[in-house]
């Protein structure tokens, strides 16, 4: 996220939001597939989730797949 140029701010909330997902699913995020984080949504949903977050996290998620390979 460094090499992006991400800001610290930017960077925390990736993680953070990557750490949820993780704990949520029990899966590591690099073997996650759309149907996971359509799973996850709703999950979102349920605790009062914005749509900015749930962006934020599915944002999260596609960069930290198109990072990792």
């Amino acid at each position: 996220m460094t090499i992006c140029q991400f800001g610290a701010h930017t960077q925390r909330n990736y993680v953070q939001q990557i750490r949820e997902f993780t704990a949520v699913l029990g899966l590591p995020p690099d073997r996650a597939v759309p149907e996971d984080l359509r799973r996850y949504q709703p999950h979102m949903a349920s605790l009062g989730a914005s749509y900015a977050r749930m962006n934020l996290a599915s944002t999260a998620l596609r960069t930290y797949k198109a990072v990792r390979h």
